[in-house]
């Protein structure tokens, strides 16, 4: 402990002779600011850890308002599913059902997109990369038009690929671009009559 004491001062005098050009500090300080750390540092893991029976028992309580149609506290449950938990990526999904439930399209988009960036891998994202996209197509066409072409590219013919490809012959249309929405069109009706 005392070595890492006076390892903290020396680190924390170079920090405040290097950037702030001030006298080295006293004993005092320093211990001061490594206490002020540690107990920034155990907030901050207690705000991200979180034990996998309290996980359960919020999640479980999160689904039941869900089922009983309490979706603004569902929505707040599942906020509180710990970040490193093996349940955020369905709470988070969860969480932008309720939004959708609560008519609140903002949040929803938040949702989908928080999804998208932290777990692109998972099984649902290929659905929520899709409803995303149909809630950016009249706000952000360009996003929009991101998306179903990700999705138009997926090697299985899945129901969001062929919905993905009419809705790009969609966006062609809005553009003026007729002969790509005519072979769109046509691809769709190809394939689902």
């Amino acid at each position: 402990l005392f070595r890492s004491i006076i390892h903290a001062e020396f680190l924390h005098g170079i920090i405040m002779k290097v950037m702030f050009n001030l006298p080295k500090p006293d004993k005092i300080t320093t211990v001061f600011a490594i206490l002020i750390l540690c107990m920034l540092a155990g907030y901050c893991f207690a705000k991200i850890y979180q034990p996998q029976a309290k996980t359960i028992n919020i999640y479980k309580q999160a689904l039941e308002n869900y089922q009983n149609k309490d979706y603004s506290n569902a929505y707040y449950l599942f906020s509180k599913i710990g970040t490193v938990s093996i349940l955020k990526p369905a709470a988070t999904y969860r969480q932008s059902l309720c939004a959708k439930a609560l008519d609140d399209s903002k949040s929803e988009l938040m949702n989908y997109q928080t999804f998208l960036r932290y777990y692109p891998k998972n099984p649902l994202a290929v659905e929520v990369k899709y409803k995303a996209a149909q809630l950016l197509i009249d706000t952000d066409i360009e996003q929009a038009q991101k998306y179903f072409y990700e999705l138009a590219q997926i090697k299985e013919d899945s129901d969001y690929k062929i919905a993905s490809e009419y809705y790009l012959s969609k966006i062609q249309a809005k553009k003026g671009a007729d002969k790509s929405v005519q072979e769109g069109f046509r691809n769709y009706l190809l394939k689902h009559p």
